[in-house]
């Protein structure tokens, strides 16, 4: 009798998801704060009192234009992050499936397109499990392309803002 394949699906760690994007908007809520602040500073003591004092005048000009580029960044990148960064991976009998948060499949990895390695020292599949700059893990496979050459492929379970939990099991 065969056994069936079980079908495993991405989860996502939603509480280090939380915890990170948290710890982004509260550096967002504190650019702000400082941005406020020297505006403060600015218009509390009038354009006048920084007429002897010009140099001074335009480092607080240049460092608000700076901290206002980098939290409009910061917010468009946040709310962007969903469309970009959002993926889901489901690995069944035929291969491993990589679909975008619309539920569109964005890539294919079929069992029957896998292939043996041309390098005798590498593995045909083999993880790949990194420290720098966070623990990351990829898979390395070896697939035939159109042109029926051999290709190394990774299929990759680090997502910047949404880490999984079952990153091994997949």
């Amino acid at each position: 009798m065969k056994e069936k394949f079980k079908i495993m699906e991405s989860e996502i760690n939603w509480p280090l998801t939380y915890v990170a994007l948290g710890l982004v908007w509260l550096t967002i809520t504190i650019i702000i704060a400082v941005i406020v602040l020297l505006f403060y500073k600015l218009f509390d003591h009038g354009f006048n009192d920084f007429s002897s004092d010009r140099g001074h005048f335009f480092v607080i000009l240049i460092a608000e234009a700076i901290l206002i580029s980098c939290c409009l960044f910061l917010i468009i990148h946040i709310i962007d992050a969903k469309n970009k960064y959002f993926k889901k991976i489901v690995v069944d009998a035929k291969g491993a499936h990589t679909y975008n948060y619309k539920k569109e499949l964005i890539d294919n990895t079929l069992y029957s397109d896998l292939c043996k390695s041309d390098d005798p020292f590498l593995p045909d599949v083999s993880d790949n499990t990194s420290t720098q700059p966070s623990f990351t893990k990829s898979l390395r496979i070896f697939r035939k392309n159109k042109s029926n050459q051999i290709d190394t492929t990774f299929i990759d379970f680090n997502y910047s803002y949404y880490q999984f939990k079952n990153k091994p099991e997949l």
